[in-house]
């Protein structure tokens, strides 16, 4: 139907409107630009909705120092447009790119999650570690990780 959702990869300057949209609206432009879009191991997906981008994520092949993983990728730049938020979206976005981490042999996926966003990540299946943190100019944030690869069982 007219609301079906497709999610593909994106180029990465494909992220940069609504990253500077949702994430980074009182910041320069250069602000949307982060460390690490071009690599090779990096991946970024946008979901779409009759044309329109409307959710963006970005995965980054990146250890953490509380995060032990034989391979660890993080999430950034997680955006959905102001008028398509609690529709489940982001999850969708996240599950396509479990999916696919799973497939790359990714053991665990991490992020400095806005607080505001925990609730989107725990129904995600990612757990919180650590203590809640400060970001300037963003605000608070919390290190949370999801495993992506088990044994047979997944959640």
């Amino acid at each position: 139907g007219l609301m079906t959702l497709e999610i593909r990869r994106l180029k990465p300057e494909e992220t940069h409107g609504l990253r500077h949209q949702v994430l980074r609206p009182n910041q320069p432009p250069e602000a949307c630009i982060y460390p690490g879009d071009d690599d090779q191991t990096t991946f970024h997906l946008g979901a779409y909705r009759q044309g329109e981008l409307i959710c963006i994520a970005s995965f980054y092949l990146e250890p953490h120092p509380s995060v032990r993983a034989q391979m660890a990728y993080r999430l950034r730049g997680m955006a959905t447009a102001p008028d398509y938020r609690g529709q489940g979206i982001a999850s969708e976005v996240l599950s396509f790119a479990i999916n696919e981490l799973r497939l790359s042999g990714c053991d665990k996926l991490w992020c400095n999650a806005r607080t505001s966003a925990v609730p989107l990540y725990d129904r995600a299946g990612f757990t919180k570690i650590g203590d809640e943190f400060e970001i300037d100019p963003i605000g608070p944030h919390f290190l949370m990780v999801r495993l992506i690869q088990h044994s047979s069982i997944d959640r």
